[in-house]
C-alpha cells in the first residue's frame, strides 16, 4: 500500500479562496466537504468504474439512515441525472443537516453517513472510510542492526540520550550525556541527522568506531552491530537452514528482515525458510524492500491502474543480498504485500509450499480528508513478474502442505518439515555439512 497525501489542488477546490464564511455555514462544510472529497477520489481515481448516480443515490441513504438514527425525518433529494448538479444538490443535503444540528461534530458524522452509504455502493472492502480516533498508526521502532543507542539529532554534535539495555552501546560503556564526536573518522558536528543513523547502522556482526566526549575528556569506542529490538519477526538457524517468520508488512518490515536475515547468513545459514503464512500484508515500498533482500534484480511486481496503465516496480540496487535458496511458506491467510513477496520469488524459481493464499491483489493508497479521517483507496491491481493475476486467484503452492492443530512454526510443522527436505533434497549436502 503506498502512502499519499491528499492532493493539493483537491483541497484548494474543496476551501475555496479562503474567504471567511458564517459560523452556521462552516459547520454545515465539515461534513460536506469530505463527503466531495470523497466522491471526487471515487470517481476519479478508484480502479473500477462506479456510475455516479448510483454512489449520490447510496450517499443520500447513508445521510437518511443517519438521521433516521437521531429521530429525525428524511432529507428529500432529487437527482436529474446531470452529475455535477447532483453532486452540488447532494453536498447541500449534506451541509443542511450540519446546520440543521448545529454542532460540527454532528455535520462530520453527517458527511462521514453519506460516504458509508457511498462506500456501500462501491462493495470493496478494502476501501473504507478510517475515522480520525482508529486512523493512528503504531510508529514504535521495528528491529534493525545497529549500535543500540537513541540520540538527541536536533543538536550538534549529537547527544546520547538513551542507551538500550543489553545492546552493543552498553556492554561497550556508553552513557546517557555522551556526545558523540565522530563515526569512524568523521565529524558529527555538521553531518545530517540521516547520515548519522545511516553510519551507525549496518549489517550484523559489522563494527564501528565512535568517538565520543564525556566530562572533560575523549575516548574511541569499538562497537559491534547486531539486531536491536525485533518486534515484527521471529527467527532461528539448525543445521544450515534458516527460519524467519514475518508477521506483517508494517513500517520498518524491509530494515528488519534485512538485518534479520543479514544475521542469519553470518551464522551460517545456507538457505532460508520464509514463512508468510498469516500475514496480512501492509505497505507496498516495505514490500519491495522485503523482495529485495532475496532477488538481485528484475521486477517484483507490475501496477495495473484504473485507466489500464502499468508501473513497473523493480528491485532496489544494492544493499545485502541472501545468495542461498529460498523456500516461502502461505497458507489461506497470507494476503496482499505478502502475496506480492511470494508471487516474485515464486516466479524467480523459489518453491512455494503451504495452502492457496488469500487473493488480495491489489493496491491501496491513503487520501485523508477534510476534517481528520483518512480515506484507504483501491488504485490499482498488480501482478507478479511473469503477469499473473493475483487477485481472486491467490498464489498457488507447488507442495500443498497444511500444519496440524497446535504444530504451526514448530519441528513439528509439517510445512516447515516439507519445505526443509525440499532444501536438503535439492541441494544435497550442503545444509548436513555445515551442521
Amino acid at each position: 500500500m503506498r502512502r499519499q497525501l491528499v492532493p493539493s489542488l483537491v483541497l484548494i477546490l474543496l476551501l475555496g479562496a479562503w474567504v471567511p464564511a458564517p459560523a452556521a455555514a462552516q459547520i454545515g462544510a465539515v461534513g460536506a466537504d469530505a463527503f466531495e472529497a470523497v466522491y471526487l477520489f471515487v470517481v476519479q481515481e478508484y480502479l473500477r468504474p462506479v456510475a455516479p448516480r448510483d454512489l449520490l443515490q447510496g450517499a443520500v441513504a447513508g445521510l437518511n439512515e443517519y438521521l433516521r438514527s437521531r429521530g429525525l425525518p428524511p432529507q428529500s433529494v432529487t437527482l436529474t441525472g446531470q452529475d455535477a448538479r447532483d453532486l452540488e444538490a447532494v453536498r447541500e443535503a449534506v451541509a443542511a443537516v450540519g446546520r440543521r444540528l448545529g454542532t460540527a461534530a454532528a455535520a462530520r458524522d453527517a458527511g462521514y453517513a453519506a460516504i458509508t452509504g457511498m462506500l456501500r455502493v462501491v462493495g470493496d472492502p478494502f476501501t473504507r472510510l478510517v475515522l480520525p480516533a482508529t486512523g493512528r498508526r503504531d510508529t514504535r521502532p521495528a528491529g534493525y542492526s545497529g549500535v543500540g543507542i537513541v540520540l538527541d539529532l536536533e543538536v550538534h554534535p549529537p547527544i546520547v540520550v538513551e542507551v538500550i539495555d543489553g545492546g552493543p552501546a552498553q556492554r561497550a560503556g556508553l552513557q546517557r550525556g555522551d556526545i558523540l564526536m565522530e563515526i569512524d573518522g568523521r565529524s558529527t558536528i555538521s553531518m545530517p541527522p540521516q547520515e548519522v543513523v545511516n553510519r551507525l547502522r549496518g549489517l550484523p556482526g559489522t563494527s564501528v568506531v565512535v568517538r565520543i566526549r564525556r566530562g572533560g575528556g575523549e575516548l574511541a569506542i569499538t562497537l559491534v552491530r547486531e539486531i536491536i529490538g525485533l518486534r515484527q519477526t521471529t527467527f532461528r538457524l539448525s543445521g544450515g537452514v534458516g527460519y524467519l517468520r514475518l508477521e506483517e508488512f508494517d513500517d520498518g518490515a524491509g530494515e528488519e528482515v534485512t538485518a534479520v536475515v543479514a544475521e542469519l547468513q553470518r551464522q551460517g545459514a545456507r538457505g532460508l525458510i520464509f514463512d508468510l503464512r498469516g500475514n496480512p500484508g501492509g505497505f507496498l515500498d516495505e514490500a519491495i524492500t522485503v523482495a529485495s533482500v532475496f532477488l538481485p534484480r528484475g521486477t517484483v511486481t507490475t501496477l495495473v491502474g484504473k485507466t489500464g496503465q502499468r508501473t513497473r516496480l523493480n528491485v532496489n540496487p544494492g544493499g545485502f543480498k541472501f545468495t542461498g535458496p529460498v523456500v516461502v511458506l502461505v497458507d489461506k491467510r497470507t494476503a496482499s504485500a505478502a502475496e506480492m513477496v511470494a508471487g516474485a520469488l515464486q516466479d524467480a524459481g523459489q518453491p512455494v509450499i503451504g495452502t492457496r493464499s488469500y487473493g488480495k491483489g491489489t493496491v491501496q493508497e491513503l487520501r485523508r480528508l477534510p476534517g481528520g479521517a483518512v480515506l484507504q483507496l483501491t488504485v490499482a491491481q498488480y501482478l507478479t513478474p511473469n503477469g499473473i493475476l493475483v487477485d481472486g486467484r491467490g498464489i498457488l503452492p507447488q507442495t500443498e502442505v497444511e500444519a496440524e492443530e497446535g504444530t504451526f512454526g514448530t519441528d513439528d510443522d509439517r510445512v516447515i518439515q516439507a519445505a526443509r527436505q525440499w532444501l536438503e533434497t535439492r541441494v544435497g549436502g550442503l545444509f548436513r555439512l555445515a551442521a
